[in-house]
């Protein structure tokens, strides 16, 4: 058995008190399903872009059971713009359990939703229900701060905090975006800085080299972004018609072999409904 790592943040909460993002509008409820909506938003999608989205959402659906009662398209039309239009699926599907069986008492019945994982069974079970007893939900920001604050692994243990747990989370998101960067650290505006075990022991903070993302102009995601927009407005739409308006958004011409390859993967996200064949005389 590993020894306890403990990690005095006595100093967190007078920071978090004064700098945290208290005026990020999803922090001031407690109901689920809002705070649902934001994690799925938030991944892979920076705050700033949420904001608005985030408030359209609630709302217009501010239950479960009005999501799951709308129609997918309408979801989908809705979301256009934040990307990865699959975590709207994911919400619908998980939209239609909640509104049938209600919510799940603990994080192994919130992993069992769609698109959930343990990171935001986790963060639910802290942000929504302030639950003392689930482990901190690590994302890459709260896994990179805990490292360094220990030295090295996660630490089983802070010592200091007076706050609830779901502020505390809020206070390490916070500490992770502004101060305890990947690359560039703000070590000298950060107060955990007197006791960081990384800090004291010198560490080369520039990390791993920033991942470059794959370009969205050109790429096969751009492709599928236009198919499902255009067949949003008019499914019924031939591959060839598909082609022609198309092109425009892409600056492109799109093969017939690209556009039936995007339909189908739409498809099998459960995002678009393939076009009937068109058998014999109609």
């Amino acid at each position: 058995h590993s020894s306890t790592v403990r990690v005095d943040v006595a100093a967190l909460p007078d920071w978090y008190s004064d700098n945290g993002r208290h005026d990020l509008p999803w922090r001031h409820t407690n109901d689920p399903w809002h705070i649902l909506i934001s994690e799925f938003m938030l991944h892979q999608t920076q705050v700033a872009r949420v904001l608005d989205y985030w408030t359209v959402f609630v709302r217009r659906w501010p239950t479960p059971q009005s999501f799951a009662a709308s129609p997918l398209p309408d979801i989908l039309r809705a979301w256009k713009g934040l990307g990865y239009p699959r975590r709207a699926g994911y919400l619908h599907d998980t939209a239609s359990l909640l509104a049938q069986h209600g919510w799940p008492v603990d994080e192994q019945g919130l992993r069992a939703l769609p698109g959930v994982g343990t990171y935001t069974a986790r963060a639910m079970r802290i942000l929504a229900w302030d639950d003392a007893t689930t482990p901190l939900p690590l994302d890459v920001n709260i896994s990179r701060v805990m490292q360094r604050f220990s030295g090295s692994q996660i630490p089983s243990a802070l010592d200091g905090w007076t706050h609830s747990r779901r502020d505390l989370v809020y206070a390490l998101f916070d500490l992770g975006a502004m101060i305890c960067r990947a690359r560039g650290p703000k070590c000298q505006s950060c107060p955990m800085q007197p006791s960081c075990a990384a800090f004291a022991a010198g560490m080369d903070f520039q990390g791993e080299p920033k991942k470059r993302k794959a370009p969205f102009r050109g790429s096969f995601r751009e492709l599928r972004s236009a198919v499902l927009q255009i067949s949003l407005a008019d499914p019924a739409l031939s591959v060839e018609a598909l082609q022609t308006l198309s092109s425009p958004l892409l600056g492109r011409i799109p093969s017939i072999d690209e556009l039936e390859r995007a339909q189908r993967t739409l498809a099998r996200d459960g995002l678009l409904e393939l076009p009937a064949a068109k058998d014999g005389p109609q």
